[in-house]
This record gives structure tokens, C-alpha cells and sequence, in this order.
């Protein structure tokens, strides 16, 4: 028996809409409301950022820093590097980059948004490297830093270790 094309554009919708239901069908995306997962979304990462928020401010707080630090974008990976013994220029690069990767995903250049990604990376494992030894941590708790920082940087904030490099400036 020969079949021809609209044979098989048949049988290929009737497959698709038997196994993909559309949105306005009764589907599984309106039995689950999408609200209360967008809202769960948010919720679980306002919560993972005040983590950290409150770690960089507790680890501030530690060296005699204004703990309100902590709070501005940018003064607070500054803050950071000079607590790591770096120069504060070296989170301008960070920032740059990140800037760049927003650039070049709006121009839909994805290919080459790899290379500030990987500058990030590097900067970062640089910081976390050096913030590690300034703590007198191993260089494994640097990798730990960068890879669960919800579970290092609290550690680091909130046991006894102090900062042997960072000369504690008293802020008026």
C-alpha cells in the first residue's frame, strides 16, 4: 500500500499532539500552577543570596569593615580583594566582564561570551585562593569557596579564624 505525504504529516501530528499536549489543553502545566513555582524560584534565591550577604557581612564586620559594605554591588568584591591582600582594581575586570557577557548575549554572540566567562572564573579563583591563605585555610577550601560558597563562606564568617594580612584600619 502506498502512502503518501499528507499520509505521513498525519501521522506525525496526531503523534505530536497525542504525546505533547498544547498549553490550552487540560496538561500537566495547568494542573501544576506555574505561580507558586515561579514564586518558590524566587523565594529559594532571595534566600541563597542573604546567605551570602550575611557571611560577606559577618566576614566585614570581622576586619573592622562597615558591615553595610556588603550590600553594594561592586564595593563589596572591592572589599573583598583588599581583604584577600589583591588590589581593589582587580574587581573592576570582574565587573567589566560581567558587563561584556551582557553585551554579547543581547547581540546573540553566545560563542564568545565563553571568554569573560572564563576571565570571571580565573579572577575569582584567584580571589578565593588568596582569601583562603589569608585565613590560614588550605588551597582546597578555596575550591570550596568557589564551588559551594553556601556552605564555605559561612564557615569562613563565622569561625574564629582572623585575617594575618589585612592591616585593620578603624573607620570613623
Amino acid at each position: 500500500m502506498k502512502h503518501t505525504i499528507d499520509y505521513y504529516i498525519n501521522k506525525i501530528e496526531f503523534f505530536l499532539n497525542d504525546k505533547f499536549p498544547s498549553l490550552h489543553d487540560n496538561s500537566i502545566l495547568n494542573n501544576i500552577d506555574i505561580k507558586i513555582l515561579l514564586i518558590t524560584y524566587i523565594l529559594l534565591i532571595v534566600i541563597l543570596l542573604s546567605i551570602i550577604t550575611i557571611s560577606t557581612w559577618k566576614i566585614f564586620k570581622k576586619n573592622n569593615i562597615p558591615g553595610y559594605y556588603s550590600l553594594i554591588p561592586g564595593l563589596n568584591l572591592w572589599m573583598l580583594f583588599k581583604l584577600a591582600g589583591l588590589s581593589g582594581y582587580l574587581s573592576l575586570i570582574i565587573l567589566l566582564s560581567f558587563g561584556l557577557i551582557i553585551i554579547l548575549i543581547n547581540e546573540l554572540l553566545l560563542g564568545f561570551a565563553i571568554i569573560p566567562l572564563i576571565i570571571i572564573i580565573g579572577m575569582l579563583i584567584l580571589l578565593f585562593i588568596r582569601l583562603s591563605i589569608t585565613y590560614n585555610k588550605n588551597i582546597s577550601y578555596s575550591f570550596g569557596l568557589l564551588l559551594l560558597p553556601l556552605i564555605f563562606f559561612p564557615m569562613l564568617a563565622f569561625d574564629s579564624s582572623k585575617n594575618d594580612y589585612f592591616e585593620v584600619v578603624e573607620l570613623n
